[in-house]
C-alpha cells in the first residue's frame, strides 16, 4: 500500500503511521515474530522510491528518538533489535 501512495504521502503521513507500527511492535510477544516483524518493515525501505525512503527511515528514528524514554526495561532488548535490524538493512 504504501509503495502504491508513495507520490502523494508525506513526513505527517509517515509520523501518524510510524506511531502505529511503533506500538504494534510493542505489542509483538515472541522473538520470532518480533524479528519478522522488524525485518518486514526494514526491508520495506527497498520497495519504496528513494525520497520515500529516505522520509521513511528518518521518521523512523525520529519515532524511535521521541519514544524511547518511554520504553520500560521489559521491552528495551525488543526494541533495541529493532534498531539493528534497521541500521543493518
Amino acid at each position: 500500500w504504501l509503495a502504491t501512495k508513495a507520490d502523494d504521502i508525506t513526513a505527517g503521513d509517515l509520523r501518524k503511521i510510524w506511531k502505529g507500527l511503533f506500538f504494534c511492535f510493542w505489542h509483538s510477544d515472541k522473538i520470532p515474530v518480533q524479528m519478522e516483524l522488524a525485518a518486514r518493515l526494514s526491508y520495506l525501505v527497498y520497495s519504496l522510491p528513494q525520497k520515500v525512503a529516505l522520509i521513511y527511515y528518518e521518521v523512523f528514528l525520529d519515532t524511535m528518538a521521541r519514544e524511547w524514554s518511554g520504553i520500560d526495561r521489559l521491552r528495551l532488548d525488543k526494541f533495541m533489535s529493532l534498531v539493528r535490524v534497521f541500521l543493518n538493512a
